[in-house]
């Protein structure tokens, strides 16, 4: 059962690693150089825009995902081992990812790299325009829906019923300590483990942050909403700020995980602290053997040496009693 949420996390490490590499990554290498890559290239543009809308959405129902299993295991533990495996984690993942493919196929056709030189305006990645309504008025509705709204209501739910039982686990389980009946045992295996209960406390973390993060994004898109009527240099600029705040804190999302892991894991530091201790040996033995290989090349290329010189010195020894004896 905890191999499945284990699958679950590394999918989502990978998810959260596309996203920074294709989101965040292509706008800190464009403020540098002043060059968007999805403008140079229409397909480049197109698959950009639906693999980063796709794995976003990715990561963020693989947490939902994740939240559901806990809920299973900690709520109805007995139903945990045949309802959280690794085959049916597999199952959830291929299956979610499959529907948002279809889900953000349209941008594949709905978005183009604008050819405006007649205005003389660089080219830029957006809307095309028969597509333009659905893609800035209807589209960051649906994927605010998506990408937060239906994910809130849902975790909301969830690490309701966790932390409730969680609760109700622990203060069962101090009751229990001092009864030793069979009933007691029975009711005992009906709880969560302790460990369950920490890899749960690890994950509400997780899911706690992605609401954190991704809330003032939702915020920004009403509020947009509502600017548009007006217009003025200062409410732009408050905008592209707020804009600004927003979008890193959501980027935050995609790379908080692994200091969450270790701030609330204590297995996941011992792990990563044992790792880093193997790392270190490696190193070292791998420079002790090279440095080793080192020496002896340098001892053997010079007992070389001083090999052919003995050999010399015999064949001068050699020939000059040969000349002695003729």
């Amino acid at each position: 059962m905890r191999v499945s949420t284990y699958f679950y996390l590394a999918v989502l490490a990978l998810a959260d690693l596309v996203v920074l590499y294709l989101g965040l990554l292509r706008l800190w290498t464009g403020e540098i150089t002043g060059v968007d890559i999805r403008n140079k290239n229409n397909w480049i543009c197109k698959i950009t825009i639906f693999l980063t809308y796709t794995i976003s959405d990715f990561s963020v129902w693989l947490i939902v995902a994740v939240t559901v299993e806990r809920y299973i295991a900690v709520c109805h533990p007995l139903k945990a081992s045949i309802l959280c495996s690794v085959q049916r984690a597999r199952m959830v993942t291929v299956s979610v990812f499959l529907i948002l493919i279809a889900t953000n196929s349209h941008f594949l056709w709905t978005v183009h790299v604008s050819d405006k030189s007649y205005l003389n305006e660089s080219a830029r990645c957006e809307a095309v325009p028969k597509h333009a309504f659905l893609l800035n008025q209807v589209w960051p509705w649906v994927d605010t829906v998506l990408y937060s709204f239906a994910p809130y209501i849902l975790l909301f739910n969830l690490n309701f019923w966790i932390i409730k039982q969680v609760l109700s686990a622990k203060k069962c389980r101090t009751q229990l300590q001092h009864c030793t009946s069979g009933r007691n045992n029975h009711l005992q295996k009906r709880l969560p483990s302790e460990g369950c209960i920490k890899l749960t406390i690890m994950l509400l973390a997780v899911s706690f942050s992605f609401i954190v993060t991704t809330f003032p994004v939702n915020i920004y898109l009403i509020l947009e909403s509502l600017w548009k009527k007006e217009s003025g240099l200062r409410l732009l600029a408050r905008q592209a700020l707020i804009s600004t705040i927003a979008e890193l804190l959501m980027y935050v999302n995609h790379c908080i995980n692994f200091y969450l892991y270790c701030a609330t894991g204590k297995k996941f530091r011992n792990h990563i602290e044992k790792l880093l201790c193997k790392f270190k040996k490696y190193r070292r033995s791998h420079s002790g053997y090279s440095m080793s290989n080192h020496h002896v090349t340098r001892v053997s290329f010079s007992t070389g040496r001083s090999s052919i010189r003995h050999c010399g010195n015999e064949i001068r020894l050699l020939t000059k009693k040969q000349m002695t004896r003729l």
